[in-house]
């Protein structure tokens, strides 16, 4: 049930089957616990005995999808436990049914059922422990894929390898993957003697070490549990990692498929890449992770109407529909269509729970003079999940500053210089801010900044060096040194003629603009400021 959540969380379809008939307990917890508990596996079964049709499995499953989540969870219990299950149960020779009643066809017949009914990415079996009837069932016909969980104590151990070794050798000759989990194991150090050996027994007597280790946690002996904020940050760690490895074992998962796209892109093969992104398409044309991913590579070969295409698709899917808003706002902005971009950011908003994706887009608008934009976005994103606190405090201040609101923008700024007093951006912008605003502070805090520039070391060919000059002679004009400020505003020019023309930072415009535009500003305001003389005396 943890992996089935964390699935779930990952906009996964999941069915759970706990075929445990003798020991069931998927239906025990808070998540998942109905009253009166539905019929389920063994009541199915007992309809298929007697009919001839195969049973409606919705009437043998339920969903139990934890609210607000992008995926789904459907759960067919081992059934309804009364007395009537204990008598069914008892009645089902599983040797008798395989051999005279065609048990083999009624579970390729649920097999069909469950695929049929749920279409799920993932079916989940919890089977019982050791070599039974119904665990051949489990781990022969059943799996794809078989994860043993084991202790480090005798029984465990050898259990484990006899299991483990009839997968390997099973007589339907299924290539049957497995997975080794040592699970719960005490958080000891390798140091101490008895843990390493315990694991070199098991390694030599299952023939495999294993593949993970899931901790003890002492709070689980009091309840079931599979909310990560009631367990301890190593067996929720434990679940995550179990879920990669089940969704790396998975060829036929997207994600799996994507990372092998991802690893064409990054090695640079970009048509074997664009040939394996479509290949996915192909297969899996109702997947938001496989358009939002197209996009992402569709836009980085400069392919933007493909991109656009494959982002807007994406929106159509729950889990990746606010992340895919993001990328068309950014995309948009992108080509330089603002008001295009505007468009999506209603709709991402009304939607959004990831705070970074919202910073990612507040940024943008910011850095293009969207201003109003950046700030419903920021807004936004400081209600919802943990955001890196002094990123946000920075680029609020830049929107502020942006839109005019002086004294707002100054608190801002002034925050930030409390907390690096002897960094010049921050100083600076305090100072300007405090200026613009009629704040006294003002020509202290851009003394300030003035030592500051003066004693740093100077990049004399970077697009921040640009923006440096151009701002700082603001402050040589704020405090009356007016042939500095008209060097300052000389220097930029120079610069910015010598640098790859493209978008420049402009004070106190607080966004990013063609160096025409940039040109242009700093002409005007050199022109300003010889002929009319200190800003102040």
């Amino acid at each position: 049930m943890n992996v089935a959540h964390r699935l779930c969380e990952r906009g996964k379809k999941v069915c759970v089957l706990d075929f445990d008939l003798e020991a069931p307990g998927l239906d025990s917890f808070q998540d998942t616990r109905r009253s009166p508990i539905n019929p389920g596996v063994v009541e199915y079964i007992t309809s298929s005995l007697v009919s001839d049709e195969t049973p409606d499995l919705l009437d043998y499953s339920y969903d139990v999808t934890p609210s607000g989540s992008n995926g789904a969870i459907f759960l067919i219990p081992s059934g309804r436990r009364d007395t009537s299950y204990q008598q069914d149960l008892s009645k089902l020779d599983w040797k008798l049914l395989y051999r005279q009643k065609n048990g083999y066809l009624i579970i390729e017949a649920l097999k069909r059922s469950i695929e049929n009914e749920f279409q799920a990415d993932y079916l989940l079996v919890d089977s019982r422990t050791g070599l039974t009837d119904v665990s051949g069932i489990c781990t022969f016909q059943l799996p794809d894929l078989v994860v043993l969980l084991f202790n480090l104590n005798d029984q465990n151990i050898d259990g484990t390898a006899q299991v483990y070794k009839s997968i390997l050798n099973n007589k339907l000759h299924r290539p049957i993957q497995t997975l080794l989990v040592a699970s719960p194991i005490p958080d000891l150090p390798d140091s101490f003697e008895i843990r390493s050996k315990r694991f070199d027994l098991a390694r030599r007597a299952i023939g495999s070490a294993p593949d993970l280790i899931l901790p003890y946690d002492p709070f689980m002996a009091f309840q079931e549990t599979i909310l990560p904020d009631h367990q301890s940050n190593g067996l929720s760690k434990g679940y995550r990692e179990l879920t990669d490895r089940l969704m790396a074992k998975n060829n036929r998962d997207v994600m799996t498929l994507l990372s092998v796209a991802l690893r064409l892109r990054e090695s640079g093969e970009m048509e074997l890449a664009d040939l394996k992104y479509r290949e996915i398409l192909d297969l899996y044309p109702n997947s938001g992770e496989a358009w939002f991913e197209f996009g992402r590579f569709a836009r980085i070969c400069r392919n933007i109407s493909s991109a656009v295409d494959a982002f807007t698709r994406a929106t159509s899917f729950p889990a990746t529909q606010s992340k895919a808003y993001a990328e068309l706002i950014l995309t948009h902005i992108q080509m330089g269509k603002v008001s295009e971009a505007k468009n999506y950011l209603t709709p991402m908003l009304s939607i959004a729970a990831d705070g970074n994706d919202l910073v990612r887009v507040a940024e943008a608008f910011s850095d293009s003079g969207e201003f109003l934009g950046a700030d419903e976005a920021l807004s936004k994103a400081r209600t919802l999940n943990q955001l890196d606190e002094f990123a946000v405090l920075w680029l609020r201040a830049q929107v502020l500053a942006g839109m005019k609101d002086y004294p707002a923008a100054f608190k801002a700024y002034d925050e930030l210089r409390q907390g690096l007093p002897s960094s010049l951006s921050p100083v600076f912008n305090a100072g300007a801010m405090a200026a613009l605003a009629g704040i006294p502070q003002a020509k202290e805090i851009l003394k300030k900044a003035v030592e500051l520039f003066e004693a740093s070391a100077k990049d004399w060919d970077t697009r921040e060096s640009v923006n440096i000059f151009s701002a700082i002679s603001f402050a040589y004009d704020y405090l009356g040194n007016q042939s500095e400020a008209i060097n300052c505003l000389q220097t930029a020019l120079t610069i910015s003629e010598k640098i790859e023309r493209s978008r420049i930072f402009l004070f106190p415009e607080y966004k990013y603009v063609p160096y025409s535009e940039f040109a242009k500003a700093i002409s005007d305001r050199l022109s300003d400021l010889i002929t009319r003389g200190p800003l102040l005396q």
